[in-house]
């Protein structure tokens, strides 16, 4: 079989030989070092295979391809697999449709919610039938207070700064919509409340680029948004990537799908209580230094949830927003070498470390102290390559390359 390590490729060597319950054939360590130098990680000419990717916005997130060739190649059916950043969830989602158990961590709450909202273990048809009668209910209670708003505008939390955010109509609709998805309950309702939380970006004022929303300028514009419309696309949405997930997995795939878990907690913290020597993979993208506000980034999300912005932006490792201190790398820097500690005592013998880390050209590298940092620790360095991020996904600017590196216990 040829190791092309395209995407197609790799697709058709999870589709061939990463069968559930089945195990690819054994390789020795220095074949599985050459396939893993062999990787075209710019995936060129490639797109996202994972219409979960589609559902909901997130800052710097990094393409399912990335995990879903190491996911395939480091581990088997049945291993387990964690992500400490997971932010919106795309290394579990690969995680759990290639037949292994799960863990994502993160401390933003508004990324927990999207992340669970992904890894519903039943089949596609089963959430598109939970979503029919969701939206009838839904449109059955709009209709009715179409009549009087007044009670939903009131319920609409103290937080959101509703003028600022919002035309007049636009507003009415989505208290509407919130009266509906705050009351819901049931299997389903993080797939409610995250489709809720996805049209907010595209149906508020501001129409430049998200970074004025994240740091809470005045908008220019005043724009009216049909929100209801809006939030019932968000929920086909879901629906949609539920069924994509089916036709990849094939005939043959037996329901429920292994157990994804999301923690909504700070990475050390939340890997202190788990076992040592139980995970067989960690791959994550950890926040990049001095480039995003991830938590920030989630301000209208936030705001309609009732949550304390301040409250998780303080907790929040690498941010922005804390560029200009003087301890900025230091202090990130320390909370990444207690994250790389737990790291090293969760994973059994011989488990992978894979990192996908992206820089801004206008901040201080940190991934040669990042290396440093893990070598100390006593990971093994496999591979260190440079890939680039084509324009296209670049949700910031100034990142164009990624640092992978892939390390063993």
């Amino acid at each position: 079989m040829s190791y092309l390590f395209g995407w197609d490729a790799i697709w058709g060597l999870f589709s061939t030989r990463i069968c559930w319950g089945i195990n690819m054939t054994p390789v020795s360590k220095s074949v599985l070092n050459t396939r893993l130098t062999e990787i075209d990680w710019d995936f060129s000419g490639d797109h996202c295979a994972s219409s979960f990717s589609k559902v909901h916005w997130h800052p710097c997130r990094f393409v399912a391809q990335i995990p879903a060739t190491l996911i395939g190649l480091l581990t088997d059916p049945g291993d387990t697999v964690l992500d400490p950043f997971c932010g919106s969830g795309t290394a579990i989602v690969e995680a759990q449709r290639l037949g292994r158990i799960a863990t994502g961590i993160d401390i933003n709450p508004v990324a927990g919610l999207v992340a669970k909202s992904k890894l519903h273990p039943v089949d596609g048809m089963t959430v598109a039938a939970a979503a029919s009668r969701w939206k009838r209910h839904t449109l059955k209670k709009i209709r009715l207070a179409t009549l009087d708003a007044s009670e939903a505008m009131s319920a609409i939390p103290q937080g959101v700064q509703q003028n600022k955010w919002y035309s007049e109509s636009t507003l009415r609709d989505l208290a509407v919509l919130w009266d509906a998805v705050r009351a819901s309950r049931g299997e389903y309702a993080d797939i409610w409340r995250a489709a809720f939380s996805a049209i907010l970006l595209g149906a508020c004022n501001e129409d430049r680029h998200w970074g004025y929303v994240c740091d809470n300028t005045q908008p220019k514009a005043v724009r009216r948004i049909d929100a209801v419309d809006l939030y019932m696309q968000a929920v086909d949405a879901y629906v949609a990537a539920y069924i994509d997930r089916d036709e990849f997995l094939g005939k043959g795939v037996e329901f429920p799908l292994p157990q994804a878990d999301v923690i909504q907690d700070d990475a050390a913290d939340a890997m202190e209580k788990l076992c040592s020597n139980s995970i067989d993979l960690v791959i994550t993208s950890p926040p990049y230094f001095g480039v995003c506000d991830y938590i920030k980034a989630q301000r209208l999300s936030l705001e309609w949830f009732d949550m304390d912005i301040e409250e998780f932006r303080l907790r929040e490792i690498g941010a922005r927003s804390k560029r200009h201190r003087k301890s900025a790398v230091s202090d990130y820097l320390f909370e990444m070498v207690r994250v790389f500690r737990e790291v090293y005592r969760l994973l059994r013998g011989d488990g992978y470390l894979a990192l996908i880390i992206g820089e801004s050209s206008h901040r201080q590298s940190v991934v040669d102290e990042l290396t440093s940092v893990i070598c100390d620790i006593g990971f093994e360095v496999l591979v260190e390559k440079e890939r680039q991020v084509p324009v296209q996904r670049r949700q910031h600017p100034s990142l164009r390359e990624e640092s992978v590196i892939i390390a063993r216990k």
